[in-house]
């Protein structure tokens, strides 16, 4: 895996005779591909972290936030539980008025199990990382009104 990933490596965009988009259509083969990749090597270093061991202060372990720091440094070590899963999300929002960001991640989650002198707890292991992003330009709108708030609609609209 390397550097960015090219927005249309990822989603082919379809415009008709003047120029308008019309539709986005993602390249699922190379999504696929992508997200493939990034598990198995999530996979990897997380199983690698099974062979080592962490320390962390006391109060960590014993999820206090204000003693977080403090005490003893206690032996833990991460043991996968599960599979790394990866999955795709797209986010659309205004970036202006006639202008729309297009955002792609890929969200990573498995679970694994924490192993401290004493006990064990199992957690989540989640990320998400944007994998492209794009600006979309739609046409300017012959009049355009602003009202972030309903409340400011009815104020407006009330005398």
């Amino acid at each position: 895996m390397g550097g960015p990933i090219p927005y249309e490596d990822m989603i082919a965009v379809r415009t008709d005779s003047a120029g308008r988009v019309t539709m986005l259509q993602a390249n699922a083969v190379r999504m696929n591909e992508l997200a493939t990749l990034t598990a198995i090597e999530a996979q990897k270093r997380l199983q690698s972290a099974d062979a080592q061991s962490v320390s962390i202060p006391l109060g960590a372990a014993l999820g206090i936030p204000f003693l977080s720091v403090l005490g003893p440094q206690i032996p833990v070590r991460i043991v996968p539980v599960s599979a790394v899963s990866a999955a795709f999300s797209t986010e659309f929002e205004s970036a202006g008025i006639n202008q729309s960001r297009h955002k792609i991640f890929l969200s990573l989650h498995a679970q694994a199990r924490l192993v401290i002198p004493g006990g064990a707890k199992q957690v989540d292991l989640k990320g998400q990382v944007l994998i492209a992003e794009s600006i979309i330009v739609g046409e300017v709108p012959q009049s355009y009104v602003n009202v972030p708030e309903m409340d400011d609609a009815l104020n407006f609209a009330l005398p």
